[in-house]
């Protein structure tokens, strides 16, 4: 019979592998290289489970750290690909049409992710996230006020990418 520890890291782990994937997926690392990380993490965290205070936060760093030593290992793939492979749809009452559509323009933002700084991803990862940009700049030991310029930035010029592409889109069509 399962103890309260695993019944608690079991709830833990059902809910955050996905998020803790695409946390790293959006910050430019490969889906496969993601899960590895992402799992190793969670092998780790379950063994510290007593003695983490924030898991959410500390696995989503150690699962960082393990991705970039892997990163070294393997060429970067390219962040639309990946993120199309990630994509599992939901159950709603979208037509197909619909959900065509929404795949395309969230492939779409992931590519347009790939043109900002690295940090800038780290962040915009952080914020899909749900974290609040203090719970970022100790997250990532930066200042607060760094942290919120860059969200504003990186904002800024997705939303100047986005414009650009759609205005692309119109004069091709």
């Amino acid at each position: 019979m399962p103890s309260a520890h695993e019944d608690k890291f079991d709830a833990f782990f059902r809910r955050e592998i996905s998020l803790l994937v695409r946390h790293l997926v959006v910050q430019g690392f490969g889906r496969q290289a993601a899960k590895e990380a992402a799992q190793e993490a969670m092998i780790e965290l379950h063994e510290q489970w007593s003695n983490v205070r924030n898991p959410a936060a500390w696995v989503r760093i150690a699962a960082r750290r393990r991705a970039l030593r892997g990163r070294e290992q393997e060429v970067r793939c390219d962040v639309v690909s990946v993120m199309a492979a990630a994509l599992c749809p939901d159950i709603d009452l979208r037509t197909p049409e619909e959900e065509v559509t929404r795949k395309q323009e969230w492939q779409e933002v992931l590519g347009l992710l790939g043109a900002l700084p690295r940090v800038q991803q780290q962040i915009m990862a952080w914020t899909w996230d749900g974290a609040k940009p203090a719970e970022i700049a100790v997250r990532l030991g930066i200042p607060a006020d760094t942290v919120r310029s860059n969200l504003r930035h990186a904002r800024n010029r997705l939303k100047q990418l986005w414009a650009e592409s759609r205005e692309e889109e119109s004069n091709d069509g």
